[in-house]
Order: structure tokens, then C-alpha cells, then sequence
């Protein structure tokens, strides 16, 4: 019969698997890729913007340069020039759109996949939790069990009475309610009234923090009470060892 060991801890939630931080530096690097991307259309906004304000002024410039008395650049020439800017600033503008949008979706791709891995973790965290506590339960059931036990061995007289009782047992721990979770209660409290409940009344002299002394596994002291074997007889106790009288041996022949 073994005994349980000390009550274990819930489990912790497990570290964040490798996965999971590649994530958060794809993440880091699609947030940088977004800025970017927004700073360069605000560049090209700003660039078209001037382009736009040049273009307008052609109308109100002089046709002779006040100081030199030069005539002015021809208009239609710089008009062409600045039109060109404007429109591949305006192709850059679109281009710079479609980078920030693609950006801006693998930050969202990102964001999701950050959060389905968080809430795989706490998933798994909450089972690991779960099954710590169910196992940390039934090791403290397990412990009252082994207890009830050595009281059962050393209380009963007869083999059908140990049957008995440690079908009673067994009962109250599936089906009471009382017995559900004894971690909350003193152990010997715990173990008193159980062996109340199936009305067994132990010696409880030799009992420690740790319940009683573990049974020997071998020797005259094993034998349960109800042994037949504890009594000396010079003949087979047992029935299915009497008819030894009835036996006979086949002597080995001699070689020829």
C-alpha cells in the first residue's frame, strides 16, 4: 500500500512558445512598415500640394523680371514640367495608398494571430490548471483511502467483513458529498468521520501527522486477522491441499 505524497501546487500558465514571440516581431516590423509607409504619403501629398500651388501662380507672374528686365521662362514649358511632377508624385501617391494598405492588413493579420495565440495559451493554461487541481483532488482523496485502509485491515475480523467495509468506503468517496474535496479539511477530522461513517472505531495511539504506521508487507504480522495460516497445523489447511493422501509419484526408471 503506498501513501501519497504532499498535496501539489495548481500549475502555472506555460511560457510563451517560440511561435508566439516570431509573432510579436512580425508585428514590430509591420508597425514600422506602416509608419513608413504613412510618412512617405504624407511626403508625397505635401509634394503634390506644392506642385499645385507652382502651377497656379503661372497666370500672375510678370511677362519681364522687374530687376533684370529678362523675360520670363517660357510658361508652357514650365507648366509641362511641373504638370509631369505633379502627376508622377500622384502615381508615387497611389503606389504609397496600395503599400500602406497591404501593410495595414498584415498588421491586422498580425494582431489576429497574436491574439488567437494568446487565447490558445489561456486555453491551455485553464486546462493545466484544471487538471492540477482534479489530480492535487484526488491525491488528497487517495491519502484518506490509504488510511481507511489500514484501519479496515487492522479492525475487521473476518474476510467478508474487510469486503464489506471496504466496499462502504469506497461509496462514501464516489457518492457522498461530504468526501467530493477534503483538501479544505484537517486530515485526521477527515479520516475520523469516515470511519465513523462505515462504523469502524481504530486505535488511535500510534497515529502522527502522516496517519499510521504502513502495515509490514511481509512476515507473521502481514497475515490479516481472518488468515487461517495464523494458527500452527501439521497438516494443508486449505481444502484444496487435502487430498494429498490420494496422490502418487512415478519413480524414475532405471536405464536399460
Amino acid at each position: 500500500m503506498s501513501k501519497s505524497g504532499p498535496t501539489s501546487a495548481p500549475a502555472t500558465a506555460p511560457d510563451p512558445p517560440a511561435d508566439d514571440r516570431s509573432a510579436v516581431v512580425e508585428a514590430d516590423r509591420l508597425a514600422a512598415s506602416v509608419a513608413r509607409a504613412e510618412r512617405r504619403l504624407r511626403v508625397l501629398e505635401e509634394i503634390a500640394e506644392i506642385g499645385m500651388r507652382l502651377m497656379r501662380k503661372l497666370d500672375d507672374a510678370p511677362a519681364k523680371d522687374a530687376a533684370s528686365d529678362a523675360p520670363r521662362p517660357d510658361p508652357v514649358v514650365t507648366f509641362a514640367k511641373l504638370s509631369r511632377a505633379v502627376r508622377l508624385t500622384l502615381d508615387l501617391e497611389v503606389r504609397a495608398e496600395e503599400d500602406l494598405r497591404a501593410a495595414l492588413a498584415g498588421e491586422v493579420r498580425a494582431h489576429e494571430r497574436r491574439r488567437e495565440t494568446r487565447d490558445r495559451l489561456a486555453d491551455k493554461a485553464k486546462e493545466l490548471v484544471g487538471e492540477a487541481d482534479e489530480r492535487a483532488r484526488q491525491e488528497a482523496r487517495h491519502r484518506v483511502e490509504d488510511q481507511l485502509e489500514i484501519a479496515i485491515m487492522r479492525e475487521t475480523e473476518t474476510e467478508k467483513e474487510y469486503f464489506e467495509r471496504s466496499a462502504a468506503m469506497d461509496e462514501r468517496l464516489d457518492e457522498d458529498d461530504a468526501y467530493d474535496d477534503v483538501r479544505g479539511q484537517p486530515f485526521r477530522d477527515v479520516v475520523e468521520q469516515l470511519c465513523k461513517d462505515i462504523g469502524l472505531d481504530p486505535d488511535w495511539s500510534d497515529w502522527t501527522d502522516e496517519g499510521w504506521p504502513e502495515p509490514p508487507v511481509g512476515g507473521p504480522e502481514a497475515r490479516p486477522r481472518w488468515s487461517p495460516f495464523r494458527e500452527p497445523s501439521p497438516r494443508p489447511i486449505l481444502k484444496q491441499n487435502q487430498n494429498y493422501h490420494h496422490q502418487t509419484y512415478e519413480l524414475a526408471k532405471p536405464p536399460p
